[in-house]
């Protein structure tokens, strides 16, 4: 693997072949978009099968971290096995073109390879719990009773660096064929947004127990917006031009001209559909 600077993740493999325009390889954006989400995709290799597990993760500087039980096939067959591949993916919106063919999504992913390491002692196996905990959900940890000798015991902790792999993202709206666009078909953004809903307590929580101050501050809309849509790629024209936008500012107004954020004002590329 050849990164081509210091704060690239870019490598002959991670490298975005086709719609390359998408492609992004510094640390800043990957980090936007891990920070972003909380589930992951780990991809490996277990008794010659190819698998694919969905797990909660944290990033914790130049790392991302997972756990699961010490009996999980998936952590003994990273730490034992080939190298494995981190997926992150967040959807943005629905785009909807005129005709099916053009039909896509925006969206912001970031893909990582490599070799994760084994967390271990525990007072690092209890640190890296707490930083999945707080990337989850912050201030969660608190909150809460710590795992016990026991429950460290029984659970294995992964670190991945963040060093091979590359974002990818679309955001702008939809390429319509010049000739489809006299036709009565709609076309435009369908947003997608995710949103917490009201907190459902435990059947033997006692009434006393009012709710933690965690839960409050993350069903803060605002809040939680900021966390889950930091930033997206724009190109504002047809230049090829491309700037960082926060995606809170995509849909101000019901106003075309207001959705800067997700629609350039020329038209996209071919490459950009």
């Amino acid at each position: 693997m050849e990164n081509s600077s210091a704060d690239s993740i870019r490598s002959d493999r991670s490298a975005v072949k086709r719609l390359s325009d998408r492609g992004h390889y510094d640390r800043d954006l990957v980090d936007r978009i891990l920070d972003a989400q909380v589930m992951c995709h780990i991809a490996f290799v277990h008794e010659g099968r190819p698998h694919v597990i969905p797990t909660l993760f944290g990033r914790d500087g130049d790392r991302v971290l997972f756990h699961g039980s010490a009996l999980s096939r998936m952590l003994h067959a990273a730490t034992e096995g080939p190298e494995i591949c981190f997926c992150v993916s967040i959807l943005d919106a629905m785009v909807l073109a005129r005709s099916a063919f053009h039909h896509s999504a925006n969206y912001r992913s970031v893909i990582l390879y490599g070799k994760p390491i084994l967390i271990e002692g525990d007072a690092a196996k209890n640190d890296a719990l707490r930083i999945i905990s707080d990337h989850v959900l912050p201030g969660r940890w608190e909150e809460c009773r710590p795992p016990s000798a026991g429950e460290l015991k029984a659970t294995t902790v992964l670190a991945l660096e963040i060093k091979e792999g590359a974002a990818k993202v679309r955001a702008h709206g939809a390429k319509d064929d010049p000739a489809d666009k006299t036709l009565d078909f709609w076309a435009g953004l369908l947003p997608v947004n995710l949103q917490m809903g009201n907190p459902i307590p435990a059947n033997d929580l006692r009434e006393d127990i009012p709710l933690p101050e965690s839960i409050e501050n993350f069903r803060n809309p605002l809040s939680f917006q900021r966390r889950r849509t930091l930033t997206s790629l724009e190109p504002f024209d047809g230049s090829g031009l491309v700037v960082a936008v926060p995606i809170m500012e995509q849909f101000p107004t019901e106003d075309r001209d207001g959705l800067q954020g997700h629609l350039s004002n020329g038209e996209p590329t071919e490459s950009q559909a």
